[in-house]
């Protein structure tokens, strides 16, 4: 199971949201990405905006619960999955499995993962980002 650098990507969304929405294309084009470049590997052409929501979709998602009611981050975990009174009990990991979301690491500390607490509350004061989220 590979780690995934998901703190940087907290950084990433926190930098690059206020320079997208400040300078636009005139930082775009100071990092060397735009219309004409994508997001590495994915081969999407993205503006830096988007990736900075992309970024920020992914995070949240950690914590939301899918199709069958199951949050990416409590993993195989069942109890927290369905117990009902644990299911509502969010816990910020150290790090997340890469490839399935599952929270890796220390459950106890709120840490950087907490950050994200910041992205959620972003989208719930803008309906449209929210709704897209679901």
């Amino acid at each position: 199971m590979a780690g995934s650098g998901r703190g940087l990507e907290s950084v990433a969304v926190d930098l690059v949201q206020p320079a997208a929405q400040v300078a636009g294309p005139a930082v775009e084009g100071l990092l060397g990405i735009g219309p004409g470049s994508s997001t590495t590997g994915s081969g999407v052409q993205a503006h830096l905006g988007q990736v900075a929501e992309e970024l920020d979709l992914r995070l949240v998602g950690l914590f939301l619960r899918d199709g069958q009611g199951r949050r990416p981050a409590f993993g195989s975990n069942e109890r927290m999955q369905t117990d009902p009174h644990w299911r509502e009990q969010i816990l910020f990991f150290e790090y997340f499995n890469g490839d399935t979301g599952e929270g890796l690491g220390a459950s106890h500390q709120t840490g950087w993962t907490a950050l994200v607490g910041n992205l959620i509350a972003n989208r719930s004061r803008c309906p449209a980002s929210a709704a897209d989220s679901s």
